[in-house]
């Protein structure tokens, strides 16, 4: 809680006043009158804009949108609590997810402004409503690549959010397991998990001259794990995860730049890995022992993570995700 009173008291009146009605129970603005208010823009190193990528939550009224250099010609692209990324080149720009319409006409714009060079290719993590829209307005000067999974997961998602696909195009590349891509003299290489992780067609951006890595949605940074994630067969098994985690570990990196988190190092893959399979140990421990979820969640399992973001919101829903995990697959073996 420390942390969210001191990012209370940085903040400006506007962003203050959305940061303590979350706090302390009052009622936010409805979504109509949050789109009638004039939007604030505030710089990355706000309070605020600083919060989100700590699981703050967003104020009204406010927006926090920036371009700032994480390594080399690595450039981070903050909105609100998405990221992307820029590559940029002498002969033009790789891009990472557009994230929405809106989002790459801003870039665009941007890129034409302070790089002076073309996006020449733009790279979907997966084809999910708040990752591929937007690459449409690249397609004058880029080639659009995703992994060959992306086309059962682009008409998922066409059925289920009609609205906010309307404008997206699929990918016109695709590959398979890895492919790298060259421009400028510089090289990025597409890795895609052979592991379910939260889609089927996710795609990390690994940068070898930088040792960056590049991960949407299947890294999280010194925060606890999210429970309902083993509801889904296309989320994947907690041993998909850990498979998946370990695979990332063998990957030459020292920078993890996460979708919704913070920037973290290799060691906050090997935390978050550790995590799950505490986790995963301590409610098999504890079935085969004949415990309730309830007594589970009433001992002092996980307890050495308690300083993670968000712990205390998801532990007992990591608990209960785990336990329907480890129960179904215990009713399936004796079958």
């Amino acid at each position: 809680m420390r942390s969210f009173k001191s990012f209370l008291l940085l903040a400006t009146a506007p962003a203050a006043v959305g940061f303590a009605v979350f706090l302390f129970g009052g009622h936010q603005a409805s979504a109509q009158q949050q789109q009638q208010q004039p939007v604030v823009d505030l710089p990355l190193t706000h309070a605020t804009c600083v919060g989100l990528d700590l699981g703050a939550p967003m104020p009204p009224g406010v927006r926090c949108r920036g371009i700032t250099r994480l390594r080399g010609d690595i450039y981070r692209v903050q909105v609100n609590r998405a990221h992307t990324h820029l590559y940029v080149t002498p002969e033009g720009i790789i891009m990472g997810d557009p994230m929405s319409t809106e989002t790459a006409l801003w870039l665009k714009g941007e890129i034409a402004q302070r790089f002076k060079v073309p996006v020449k290719y733009v790279v979907i993590s997966q084809a999910q409503s708040d990752y591929l829209p937007g690459a449409q307005v690249f397609a004058d000067t880029a080639e659009i690549w995703g992994n060959e999974n992306a086309p059962a997961v682009f008409a998922a998602n066409l059925k289920s959010s009609p609205e906010r696909m309307k404008d997206a195009i699929m990918p016109q590349k695709m590959y398979k397991d890895r492919h790298t891509i060259t421009l400028g003299g510089h090289r990025v290489e597409l890795i895609h998990s052979p592991y379910p992780t939260h889609t089927t067609d996710n795609t990390m951006m690994y940068f070898p001259a930088e040792k960056v890595l590049v991960a949407a949605d299947v890294i999280l940074i010194r925060r606890a794990w999210q429970g309902g994630s083993f509801v889904s067969p296309i989320e994947g098994t907690p041993d998909d995860w850990i498979k998946f985690f370990k695979q990332v570990e063998t990957i030459d990196f020292d920078i993890v730049s996460a979708s919704h988190t913070q920037v973290g190092t290799k060691a906050d893959v090997a935390l978050f890995r550790n995590f799950l399979e505490d986790l995963m140990a301590g409610v098999t421990a504890g079935v085969k022992a004949g415990k309730t979820v309830e007594e589970l969640e009433a001992s002092d399992m996980l307890s050495k993570y308690r300083w993670l973001l968000l712990y205390e919101a998801r532990r007992n829903a990591s608990i209960e995700d785990a336990y329907r995990y480890v129960q179904k697959t215990k009713a399936t073996a004796t079958r």
